[in-house]
């Protein structure tokens, strides 16, 4: 079983409908991954834009492994499209249709927000790290294409991958294992 942070789903977010799906992707990782990997949900954090303005996201899962490195994952519930202009939407359980930003851009710049806060980390000892970012669409049957160009399908976890999100988590890493600062292949 992984560690997770926190050890429990907060309350309010269990009881919350419209999380549901983060709640179905924290007990999924929590029972499929084993003790090496630390598992961190709704990880907030404060950044800077290239022109120096701050700007404040959430990771809504860091799944961490000390020689894997570590992987930023958004999820997003309900029934989940991008249209040709590339605008997200996602219509819940009611059938309300609503916008949605967009999941791979929140998990890219959570990525390298995160990045740049060890960096900056007095502790840091510089090695590399390998980073990576993917999203879980838990209703969503998976594609057969991908989305676009920048969007290759493995970013994704479908709805029937829940069951398997340790497998897509060890793909999203590749052959890539990091020991000493050092990569090598697995």
């Amino acid at each position: 079983m992984a560690t997770m942070f926190p050890v429990e789903s907060p309350d309010y977010v269990s009881n919350e409908e419209f999380r549901s799906a983060e709640v179905e992707v924290y007990k999924a990782l929590s029972e499929q991954l084993d003790n090496s990997w630390h598992v961190f949900y709704s990880s907030p954090w404060l950044g800077t834009t290239p022109t120096g303005h701050e700007i404040d996201g959430e990771a809504d899962f860091i799944v961490a492994h000390k020689d894997k490195g570590y992987l930023c994952i958004e999820v997003k519930g309900g029934r989940v499209k991008i249209d040709p202009d590339g605008k997200w939407t996602s219509v819940d359980r009611y059938g309300i249709t609503r916008k949605i930003k967009d999941p791979v851009n929140q998990a890219r710049t959570s990525k390298h927000q995160i990045l740049e806060k060890l960096k900056s980390s007095k502790h840091w000892p510089g090695d590399f790290i390998c980073i990576r970012h993917g999203v879980i669409l838990n209703h969503v049957a998976r594609l057969i294409k991908d989305p676009r160009p920048d969007m290759p399908l493995k970013l994704f976890a479908f709805d029937e991958d829940l069951g398997k999100l340790d497998s897509w988590i060890d793909s999203r890493f590749g052959d890539v294992e990091v020991n000493d600062g050092q990569v090598k292949p697995l």
